[in-house]
């Protein structure tokens, strides 16, 4: 089965795709991947290279939604309103990081 996975991951474009939970900057930093698009919903509105947010950062529209979210012990039910963006922009590296090694980071 790894073998079959290995020739059809190396024919298609890989899309990783982490939770406010996930570290975007990790697997943003590791790079050098072809053919591999990670996509992110960002816990933390972080700083830009040059200047400026990720909130504020200059991105295309990719579609929007609304969704009712169920009700919970601590929340009323309710609707969100998703908005999906996307671009390039180059994440400034965070002080501490957990992951040893990436690219950018010191000893």
């Amino acid at each position: 089965m790894a073998a079959k996975a290995g020739t059809v991951l190396a024919a298609a474009t890989v899309t990783c795709i982490s939770d406010r939970e996930g570290d975007p900057y990790a697997a943003w930093a590791r790079g050098g991947r072809q053919r591999v698009h990670l996509l992110a919903r960002a816990m933390k509105d972080r700083p830009i290279v040059g200047g400026g947010r990720l909130s504020t950062a200059t991105l295309s529209l990719a579609g929007e939604a609304d969704v009712g979210l169920r009700a919970r012990p601590d929340r009323v039910a309710r609707k969100a309103h998703l908005v999906a963006r996307f671009g390039r922009v180059t994440l400034t590296r965070p002080k501490y990081l957990r992951e040893k090694g990436l690219a950018g980071q010191g000893p």
